[in-house]
């Protein structure tokens, strides 16, 4: 079956990079943990990452993005260097604003972050935030069958993931939304994290299963997904509701084929190709009129 080919510019891409030029590009010997290797990227890549402007869009063109939806390289920053960038990064957007949207830049600390989101969201039309870190306390009877079943070594640890799951956050707010940006192996690991949680006292449990919350408050994208083999695993491991298309710019600069390919290969209804291409994150976003008014965090 055949849908023929994506037409120009109807993707909206999700949570692609980009860095404040003032972040320190840092050495090899740099011994913070914390800081992005952006001494390894090539210097015309680091170039289109500080690039909010006309040559990012120029490349949108070319990549087939009628819009993205831009997320500041994860740091570890104080709340008023979040503050700093964020502003900064809202002037740059303002002459493309029919192009590009952001997300806002959050510190670790969950008072300041809110009051960071609120005010990016309200005052500049931010629409959403991204957490480099979380801070969580969970009891020994958590923590023993975390240590005993998950490792930090999976290219796409869930222990983060666990951590806010555990703490019981998703019963005390049901309609928190979180995108994750690259899962890697993440979904692959579903069965994995069901045998862990099979060893937590249920007194130590959240109300709502961990199936019900990943079907329901979490969002992927297809950043990591590099064929169509992988694209179709990766659709039957979650809602089709719940991915959000991505190209992983600047860092790799795919353009629309695969998601050509895709639409070609009948594996999706057209409905369905809509929603992955552009579709699911105009809702998420906000990006269309809706009575539904959303605000996701990365």
């Amino acid at each position: 079956m055949s849908f023929g080919t994506v037409p120009s510019a109807t993707l909206i891409a999700c949570l692609e990079s980009y860095v404040n030029p003032a972040v320190p590009i840092g050495t090899s010997l740099s011994t913070d943990a914390t800081a992005p290797a952006l001494h390894i990227i090539p210097s015309a890549t680091l170039a289109k990452l500080k690039n909010v402007g006309p040559a990012r869009v120029k490349d949108m063109r070319g990549l087939g993005h009628a819009k993205q939806v831009v997320s500041h390289v994860p740091i570890a920053a104080s709340l008023a260097t979040c503050v700093r960038f964020n502003d900064a990064l809202h002037v740059a957007i303002h002459l493309n604003a029919e192009k590009i949207v952001a997300l806002a830049l959050l510190p670790a600390e969950g008072r300041d972050a809110v009051k960071e989101l609120q005010r990016c969201v309200t005052k500049m039309k931010f629409v959403g935030g991204v957490l480099a870190t979380y801070q969580s306390t969970l009891a020994d009877t958590v923590l023993a069958p975390l240590a005993s079943h998950v490792h930090t070594s999976h290219n796409a640890s869930p222990l983060l993931i666990l951590h806010l799951y555990l703490s019981s956050a998703f019963d005390r707010h049901p309609n928190l939304r979180l995108i994750l940006a690259h899962p890697g192996v993440l979904p692959s690991l579903l069965p994995r994290i069901d045998t862990l949680l099979a060893h937590i006292p249920a007194a130590d449990k959240p109300r709502r299963s961990f199936l019900d919350v990943w079907q329901h408050n979490f969002y992927l994208t297809t950043a990591d997904v590099l064929d169509i083999s992988t694209m179709r695993t990766f659709l039957e491991q979650i809602p089709i509701d719940r991915v959000l298309y991505a190209s992983n710019y600047p860092l790799e600069e795919r353009g629309k084929e695969l998601m050509e390919e895709l639409r070609n290969s009948g594996f999706l209804s057209p409905e369905e190709w809509q929603r992955v291409a552009s579709g699911n994150a105009e809702l998420l976003f906000g990006l269309k009129k809706s009575t539904v008014k959303t605000a996701g965090v990365k």
